[in-house]
């Protein structure tokens, strides 16, 4: 493979994008990255890019390279509180549907003149590029690979509050793009019908695959029993409904008598309704604090039992990190997660909104040991065949190979 210069539309700020950009960066290409929003951070695993940006207001950061005006806020804004102060200005800019930088993305990809351009999920990324394309017309060279994500089209292409702005902005976007990989093979198949008539390259994982050496240096690192119940914490937002899984632990608390619960990513409320659950149940019930990924992955790891409800969503992270870390999954139903669980066998599966199906899951996923073990040893096989980084790595390369030929 001939090193390539990649344009990379996608938020610094997600560990999605960190974990894809390495791949290309282990393949060799120099990677440039797109902030379409101008609020921005950089993720803990996005290093070595040059990150292009509407406002200069933060340091780079693991060896990271910052482009873009007003430069000089950067040192005023290395504290905390100058940070949020600005990030909090810019926040109020940011909207899905509402795709700002156009001009700006047309500027630079002009001066750089990439090989290639991926775009990471369309809202607002992908909707970015297509704008871009549309008015650059034949001087927008580079062939386009988008990547849609969980949310893209089973969300904000189908929820009535949205559907109206999205659809059209999603159509357009898809009949524009050369090549397509989704994160699911639902969303291949909704691209077709929504109109896209390039290249399918196929499925990955958003969150990109393991490397399974490390997975398995932290696996043998950690003590050999499982003593906790581990909640994915958001609610509401987008999708998030985990006080369904509150709301089913205070029905039966017996359920989880000897066990820790803990808490990750606890938006208010679900922290509200654990420190009931604490003080009027006795339950030992913790919200975590923001963790590192390793330490976040060593929770899964001392987990017996690893849940989260969420109306909707693709290949969820939590669901893939509780396979790799051993840890038993119990997720809400939806078509993109019977993409890789059979219910009963490898995981257990709930409506969403049944709080008595969901409290019988976990009193199920908990009391049964050999249920878990065997589930785990299943797991671990779709592990290595199917989250291998190391696979997905030649997977996107020939993917790369195919786009760079359509040039």
């Amino acid at each position: 493979m001939v090193p390539m210069k990649v344009r990379v539309a996608g938020d610094p700020r997600s560990i999605h994008t960190a974990r894809f950009v390495g791949l290309l960066q282990d393949l060799g290409h120099e990677v440039h990255v797109y902030s379409v929003e101008a609020q921005y951070e950089q993720e803990e695993h996005l290093h070595g890019v040059t990150l292009h940006v509407a406002l200069a207001y933060r340091p780079g950061e693991n060896g990271n390279r910052i482009v873009g005006p007003g430069a000089w806020l950067a040192p005023l804004c290395r504290s905390r509180l100058g940070q949020r102060v600005v990030s909090r200005a810019l926040h109020a800019l940011s909207e899905p549907g509402k795709v700002s930088g156009t001009n700006r993305l047309i500027r630079t990809l002009r001066s750089l003149r990439p090989d290639l351009v991926i775009s990471l999920k369309m809202q607002n990324e992908g909707y970015a590029v297509a704008h871009a394309k549309a008015a650059m017309g034949t001087a927008f060279r580079a062939p386009w690979v988008h990547f849609t994500w969980g949310t893209d089209i089973e969300y904000f292409g189908k929820d009535p509050r949205h559907s109206a702005r999205h659809l059209p902005l999603i159509r357009d976007l898809l009949a524009r793009c050369d090549f397509h990989i989704a994160d699911t093979e639902r969303d291949l198949e909704q691209a077709r019908g929504l109109g896209f008539s390039g290249r399918t390259l196929g499925t990955m994982p958003a969150a990109g695959g393991f490397d399974l050496d490390h997975i398995r240096r932290l696996r043998g690192e950690l003590p050999g029993e499982r003593d906790t119940l581990l909640i994915k914490g958001r609610h509401g937002g987008y999708v998030g409904k985990a006080l369904h899984v509150l709301e089913a632990i205070r029905s039966r608390p017996e359920t989880v008598q000897g066990w820790r619960v803990r808490i990750f990513m606890a938006t208010r409320d679900v922290a509200a309704a654990a420190a009931a659950l604490r003080s009027d149940q006795g339950i030992d019930c913790e919200v975590l604090p923001r963790l590192e990924y390793d330490e976040l992955l060593r929770w899964y790891g001392r987990s017996a039992v690893a849940v989260s409800a969420s109306d909707v969503d693709g290949t969820p992270a939590f669901l893939l990190e509780a396979m790799a870390m051993g840890a038993f999954p119990v997720h809400s139903d939806m078509a993109s997660l019977r993409e890789w669980v059979e219910h009963g066998r490898n995981g257990l599966l709930f409506p969403v909104d049944d709080v008595a199906a969901l409290s019988g899951c976990l009193d199920r996923a908990l009391q049964d040991t050999q249920l878990r073990d065997r589930a785990a040893r299943q797991n671990w096989e779709i592990v290595e065949q199917r989250i291998d980084r190391a696979t997905l790595r030649e997977q996107l390369r020939q993917w790369i190979d195919l786009a760079a030929a359509g040039r």
